[in-house]
């Protein structure tokens, strides 16, 4: 399949979008991209000075001005882009007026008055996706470059923006293009080698593809994390610090704490960095026999946010001795959690020692003082680490569903071409396999591909980006 999502009549028109946030501000940005650029700001925009045509890429001072009844809008600047030396690779320009509502509106206004339509979500990264400016992997980075909430995350996505994931991806689609050359060879020339000969050749070649395969797929778990975060929720019984320990995981009073048990009835959520990793974290309702039915309700949810999380911290009070509950709890702790032995600044019970739980990260902590908050967020990151693995600093993860069920695809037209290769089957129905999994990389990069799934990518992205 081409590259192609958008009609010729749509890709012929010329877009606009303010492409700043909305609301007060020093500077709004409005982006315009298409044929007519040059001619709509041409329309609206008044040099200072002697200037009197726009030279590409350099930034112009003047003012707003409507056409209609030559009312000044705004001073502000303005620069032109020649195509194809610009972000879309179309004729671009960019107007920088003053932030607000009201003037922002005012100027889209008038590029919407002289030949521009209202761009859509993406639609300008999808054009320079279209024009050859960037693949459809480095298109995705900048989505997630804007939606980014911490360092980890911002360096990956620089890191496939970069091109990172797509040199991986063009290294085993070049095996493959080997591979497929070699067979159409042997299909060309069949006389040349005999048929053992020709299978371990294949194989051998193949080989290597795989094992890229499960080395790009090995960066999914952590990539996935670091792209989309991690849910933990914080369960224990009443009383034992849960809120309190949020709170100061949060480094701010956001739960009601309060030494009645049940205060917490429903779940709380915030989202919070961890090391480097978003944590979307949960206090939910202390676990015991409900005394009321919005308690019971409260329960619930919080055992069915318990079992939805990447990861529980269990919390338990070490300044009384363990109930049966509390061995119960621990007992029935899945492997994904850490252990909070919570109100360290009190006295401790000599029934919380630490071979009680296992494998499981133990960190005592006081919610009142802080003690043990920093290692108990270290305990967190590494055990979330260890069961996604890790990638290295420099290096391009996949951090999609769609590029992972991309690479599974791939896999598996390979682990076939390798059955069908002991089957003895021929070199024709072999060369299929090969081109699927090519096809189903090209999926990654963009160039192979649907209007349907473009739509969908770029429909993610905001409007003026």
């Amino acid at each position: 399949m081409t590259r192609s999502c958008k009609t010729a009549t749509v890709a012929e028109d010329t877009i606009s979008a303010i492409s700043t946030p909305p609301g007060k501000g020093g500077i709004c940005v409005i982006r315009i991209s298409g044929e007519r650029s040059l001619a709509v700001i041409r329309e609206i925009f008044m040099f200072h000075g002697k200037h009197r045509n726009f030279e590409p890429r350099i930034m112009y001072a003047g003012n707003i001005v409507d056409p209609s009844d030559k009312t000044l809008v705004d001073s502000a600047m303005c620069v032109f882009m020649k195509a194809p030396n610009s972000y879309t690779g179309e004729d671009s320009a960019e107007i920088h007026c003053h932030g607000g509502t009201a003037c922002s509106e005012k100027v889209m206004e008038l590029t919407l008055k002289h030949g521009c339509a209202p761009a859509g979500p993406g639609e300008f990264t999808q054009r320079a996706f279209l024009n050859g400016k960037m693949d459809l992997a480095q298109a995705q980075a900048v989505a997630d470059i804007i939606n980014a909430q911490t360092e980890l995350g911002l360096r990956q996505a620089g890191l496939q923006l970069a091109g990172g994931l797509s040199e991986r991806i063009n290294r085993t689609k070049t095996r493959l293009l080997e591979l497929l050359a070699e067979i159409e060879a042997r299909i060309d020339f069949p006389e040349e080698e005999t048929g053992e000969a020709v299978a371990e050749s294949l194989k051998k070649v193949a080989e290597s593809v795989r094992e890229n395969l499960h080395s790009l797929l090995s960066t999914y778990a952590a990539g996935s994390l670091i792209r989309e975060g991690a849910g933990v929720t914080i369960v224990g019984r009443p009383n034992v610090g849960k809120s309190s320990l949020m709170n100061a995981l949060l480094g701010r009073e956001r739960a009601i704490t309060s030494p009645e048990p049940g205060t917490t009835r429903d779940y709380i959520e915030e989202q919070i960095s961890i090391k480097g990793i978003t944590v979307r974290l949960t206090d939910t309702a202390g676990m015991r026999n409900a005394q009321s039915s919005a308690e019971k309700a409260g329960i619930e949810m919080a055992q069915d946010k318990a079992l939805g999380a990447d990861l529980q911290i269990l919390v338990l009070d070490g300044s009384k001795p363990p109930s049966g509950e509390d061995v119960k709890m621990v007992e029935k702790a899945p492997e994904n959690t850490v252990v909070s032995i919570n109100k360290a600044d009190l006295p401790q019970d000599d029934g919380f020692k630490t071979d009680r739980f296992g494998e499981k990260k133990t960190v005592h902590t006081s919610a009142k003082t802080g003690q043990g908050v920093e290692e108990l967020k270290e305990a967190v990151r590494k055990t979330l680490m260890e069961n996604t693995g890790t990638v290295e600093s420099n290096e391009a993860a996949l951090t999609g569903i769609r590029q992972k069920q991309a690479v599974e695809t791939a896999l598996e037209a390979v682990n076939v071409f390798f059955a069908l290769v002991e089957q003895k089957e021929s070199l024709e129905i072999l060369s299929i396999k090969v081109k699927e999994a090519m096809d189903s990389l090209g999926e990654i990069t963009g160039e192979t591909t649907t209007e349907e799934m473009l739509g969908v990518i770029f429909g993610k992205f905001c409007i003026g980006k």
